[in-house]
């Protein structure tokens, strides 16, 4: 609202009865002085020809970008956090570049390629099994003993740590009763 239009609403007088439209006044006042002034700074300059000339009334606002010549509220555009994540736009910059120098970085084989790992693993498997045969080749157990021995060597590593970790709750449960002593004995 301007001044013009609020005093020819109100018949011209210089204090308004409400204090919200005294601070319209006085805040269309003291932006057309500010205008003015600028204006008047400019002078005749090139700056001072390009801009609108005042008419000692300040122009509308525009209209809210979100409303429609309806008055009914426009949809704003969805928030697209691809174009903004930092993290996302450095994938994205890597993945290209891994692309470019042609490096497979989805892990995606041909089933040729597939096959033939396959076929390694199975040979590196037999492999591992042969010298291990060949190693206990010399060794008087039998393969029944020596899986037995294997899973006694198991079970007592479980338990070794199984009474390490109850120790230290006990340990805990004692210092923690221990430093409540002195302050239940003191109060």
């Amino acid at each position: 609202m301007s001044i013009k239009s609020i005093r020819a609403r109100l018949g011209d007088e210089e204090m308004l009865a409400t204090p919200i439209a005294n601070e319209i006044v006085t805040e269309n006042r003291s932006r057309i002085l500010r205008q003015n002034w600028y204006f008047h700074k400019l002078g005749s300059t090139e700056e001072g020809r390009k801009m609108a000339p005042v008419l000692g009334v300040p122009p509308p606002p525009p209209p809210a970008p979100h409303m429609g010549p309806d008055g009914l509220i426009l949809p704003k555009k969805p928030y697209n956090p691809c174009l903004i994540s930092t993290n996302h736009k450095d994938l994205h910059r890597e993945l290209l570049f891994n692309q470019k120098i042609g490096k497979n970085v989805l892990n995606q084989k041909s089933e040729l390629q597939r096959a033939l790992e396959k076929q390694r693993e199975a040979a590196s498997r037999r492999e591992a099994e042969r010298i291990r045969e060949e190693s206990y080749k010399d060794d008087p157990r039998t393969a029944l003993q020596r899986a037995i021995e294997q899973r006694a060597r198991h079970i007592q590593l479980t338990q070794e740590q199984s009474r390490t970790t109850m120790e230290p709750p006990s340990n805990l449960l004692i210092t923690a009763r221990a430093k409540l002593r002195p302050r239940t004995e003191s109060q």
